[in-house]
Formats: C-alpha cells, sequence, structure tokens
C-alpha cells in the first residue's frame, strides 16, 4: 500500500499547504508527487535528446554539452521556425 506524503503547512495561511519546489514550475503537485506537467517536460526532453542524437557527437562529453546548449527556449524556436516553414510550404498559393 502507497503511502500518501503530506506536504507541510505554510506558515501564516491556515489550512494551505507549501507547494512542492518543482510545482510552479511543472505544474501541480499529487499525492504521489508526480507532477501534471510531467508529460510536456519528458516531450522537451525527448526532443532535446533525439536532436542531439541526430547531429552524431561524438563523444560523451560533446553529447552533453550540445544537450544543455538545447535549452528549453532553443526549442520552442525551432519548433516554431519548423511550423512557419511547414505552413510555407503546404500553403496554397495565390493566383
Amino acid at each position: 500500500m502507497l503511502r500518501r506524503r503530506t506536504l507541510p503547512r505554510c506558515e501564516g495561511v491556515p489550512g494551505r499547504r507549501a507547494v512542492h519546489k518543482l510545482g510552479g514550475a511543472l505544474g501541480s503537485v499529487t499525492p504521489l508527487g508526480v507532477t501534471s506537467g510531467a508529460p510536456q517536460v519528458l516531450q522537451v526532453v525527448r526532443e532535446q535528446i533525439t536532436r542531439t542524437l541526430a547531429l552524431k557527437p561524438t563523444s560523451l562529453e560533446l553529447f552533453k554539452t550540445r544537450v544543455n546548449a538545447l535549452n528549453y527556449s532553443e526549442i520552442l524556436k525551432l519548433r516554431q521556425t519548423e511550423r512557419l516553414h511547414q505552413e510555407e510550404t503546404l500553403a496554397v498559393p495565390v493566383l
């Protein structure tokens, strides 16, 4: 049986529990400590790894460097660029 983890009470706020340290960045915390935003985070991490492996790094250090350079904001920029390019190529030409 899984034990339910309780968070400490917030000081000065009666009846409120503290928010998990990563809760604000990843989403709300469930009783088991899993955040509702975890699938989105995992999708970004998967994309970081996939894009880095596509570059075929020659060493683990190079892999680590490239993964760290490909942060969330870079992923968003790449997605936006790809989406705009796709929209341009799929758009029906205006005559």
